[in-house]
């Protein structure tokens, strides 16, 4: 078995922690290979711990491995601590847009050779774009866990909107002032919860109003929502175009306050367009299962790393 040595540096839980987790998981799946993690000090380790597999390894910096798994500012961690990435194979996960941006610290480590995994067809074309990239370059759609987001969905719902509005707090309030205008019953979520409730919360309302950073590789919340049956509506990010498609699987208006709320109160006034949207909607996500990202993963691995 091949050593594939993670590095995680973990404070809150994003989804970039979730999917990671997750690719950890993946690995130890494999037959081929025994993960092991090294977790830094100023970490929340308590945390991280219950996203993690069992019986996972851990272990200090520098190590012996045969294969590295890096992602955002890993390859800064690393280096600090001695570990090499000239003579190792490096996976490298990419879950943003911002690697392709020159002005950011993660476009620095695009020309340092790795097989690259990308979490949607719009972050590759945007590392192959720039032209920096050393080594083989495999998209894989992020996975969700469709057992447990289909055991949430609910039959029948509160008929009320939920704003979700952490990554853009003015947005949210602006878009909750115009439900309040139009007398559409609703409520805004502004502070991180734990996942378990933040779930079976979002599992409650008829549409959830999702609202990413401007840019985003993936973006989780709508995929989620989708597979729980919940009514969605989401401005573009970019890296959520290709299961967010407007009139389709959700709505996708403009990124204005007004837009995204008369949005909201049109598909919680029209429930037979909401009933078709989810259709669609929940027939997407389940082509996002862990199962499927699990497999393109092994094949990626089985593909690629013999080249590295």
């Amino acid at each position: 078995m091949k050593k594939v040595l993670f590095v995680r540096q973990f404070h809150a839980l994003t989804g970039g922690h979730l999917k990671h987790a997750d690719y950890i998981s993946h690995t130890q799946a494999d037959p081929r290979f025994a993960p092991v993690l090294h977790v830094t000090e100023d970490s929340d380790k308590t945390a991280l711990e219950a996203l993690l597999p069992p019986n996972l390894s851990r272990t200090s910096l520098p190590c012996e491995t045969d294969i590295l798994f890096l992602a955002g500012m890993d390859w800064a961690i690393a280096d600090k601590a001695g570990q090499s990435t000239k003579t190792t194979p490096v996976i490298n996960f990419i879950q943003g847009m911002r690697h392709a941006d020159p002005a950011v610290p993660l476009y620095s480590f695009l020309s340092r050779p790795a097989l690259r995994i990308c979490v949607s067809p719009e972050v590759t074309e945007a590392l192959v774009a720039s032209g920096q990239v050393h080594g083989p370059i495999v998209t894989i759609e992020n996975g969700i866990d469709l057992d447990q987001l289909s055991s949430l969905s609910k039959q029948s719902r509160n008929g009320r909107v939920l704003v979700i509005g952490l990554k853009d707090k003015a947005l949210a309030q602006g878009i909750s002032d115009h439900l309040e205008r139009l007398h559409i019953p609703h409520d805004i979520l502004v502070a991180k919860m734990p996942r378990a409730a933040y779930l079976a919360l979002v599992s409650h309302y008829d549409v959830v109003v999702c609202i990413p950073l401007k840019e985003e590789g993936f973006y989780l919340p709508p995929l989620e929502a989708m597979a729980m049956q919940v009514s969605v509506v989401v401005p573009d990010c970019i890296g959520n175009r290709s299961f967010c498609r407007d009139g389709e699987t959700c709505l996708v208006p403009k990124r204005e306050a007004r837009a995204l709320a008369e949005a909201a109160a049109n598909l919680l006034s029209d429930p037979r367009k909401g009933t078709h949207m989810r259709a669609q909607a929940l027939r997407k996500s389940q082509q996002h299962g862990l199962a499927q990202e699990r497999h393109k993963y092994h094949a990626a691995l089985s593909q690629h790393l013999h080249a590295l």
